[in-house]
């Protein structure tokens, strides 16, 4: 055990985050991938993948924690500067297929309410992420993220091109992007909304300001094409932004953006620049209940 996991048990078993969670503030969880394989999901990036079994318990926790409501309902009392205290929501980045097959039944069956975020140009044409395609050690030690997301600004076709060699493709399918006809699917669950992830999930802060605009808008208008409904809230590929994008963002209409900052929502935090609790795969139930409380070490991104 790890002096930060024995730290949460204290601090969970003394109902300190308990205590903490008191503060009138609201809570977005971020998930991204749910594989229905535990193998597969432990092999995978353990930030970016949780198992079904896992899923399931996480939701279980944060159901019988918190108030669990749509995103909009969140976003609907900041800005009119009602109390967040005791909300949460769910949120789900990048559009996997196995969100919709591992992760919305189990919502379902608790009537919970839910945001997709979704590529647009990974549903036009599902093929893996970069980020799954160089997952295990080796490849992430051969792929520096600092050189992908800066020098090859998180672009796929860039990344592939520097280090394909290294990248065998994950069979199962719960690894590959949703298509357009899976979201659709998804959406007869009353309680799902989508929202946006951009074109391409290139990093927003190193391309020139004409794109993220084309980034940002050509993806809501391909969304509203294939899906029939306008998203209002934009997540922030790898969770960066600046003030500059976050003007963007405003201009283009949304309501509201998220990062990947980690930290609770308090009553008067910028709408552009919301923070959330990603939920990386194989979590302790103490040390989820501490970073819900907002009890982190290092509150980083």
């Amino acid at each position: 055990m790890t002096r930060g996991e024995a730290a949460y048990r204290l601090f969970a078993g003394l109902g300190l985050a308990r205590l903490v969670r008191r503060r009138d503030r609201g809570t977005v969880f971020c998930f991204h991938n749910v594989a229905a394989d535990a193998r597969a999901a432990a092999l995978a990036d353990r930030g970016l993948c949780v198992s079904a079994a896992d899923f399931a318990a996480n939701v279980s926790w944060i159901a019988d924690t918190f108030d669990i409501v749509p995103l909009r309902t969140m976003v609907d009392r900041l800005m009119a500067g009602r109390s967040l205290r005791g909300l949460a929501a769910l949120t789900f980045d990048d559009g996997y297929r196995g969100v919709l097959t591992n992760a919305l039944p189990v919502l379902e069956r608790r009537a919970l309410p839910a945001t997709i975020f979704v590529i647009s140009g990974a549903s036009d044409a599902p093929a893996p992420f970069w980020w799954d395609l160089l997952a295990d050690p080796l490849r992430r030690a051969a792929a520096d993220r600092r050189v992908c997301l800066e020098e090859l600004a998180g672009d796929r076709e860039a990344i592939l091109a520097r280090f394909g060699a290294l990248g065998v493709p994950n069979p199962d399918p719960d690894f590959l992007p949703s298509t357009w006809a899976e979201l659709r699917d998804g959406l007869r669950n009353r309680e799902v909304e989508m929202g946006v992830h951009t074109v391409s999930h290139r990093n927003l802060l190193a391309i020139p300001v004409s794109d993220v605009s084309r980034e940002l808008e050509a993806c809501r208008e391909r969304i509203m094409e294939q899906l029939g409904t306008r998203p209002e809230f934009l997540a922030y590929p790898y969770g960066l932004c600046d003030t500059a994008i976050q003007r963007l963002a405003h201009a283009a209409g949304f309501r509201a953006g998220f990062t990947l900052y980690y930290g609770n929502i308090p009553r008067a935090e910028p709408p552009f620049a919301l923070r959330r609790i990603n939920v990386p795969g194989g979590i302790s139930p103490s040390t989820l209940e501490c970073w819900a409380s907002g009890l982190r070490w290092r509150p980083g991104p």
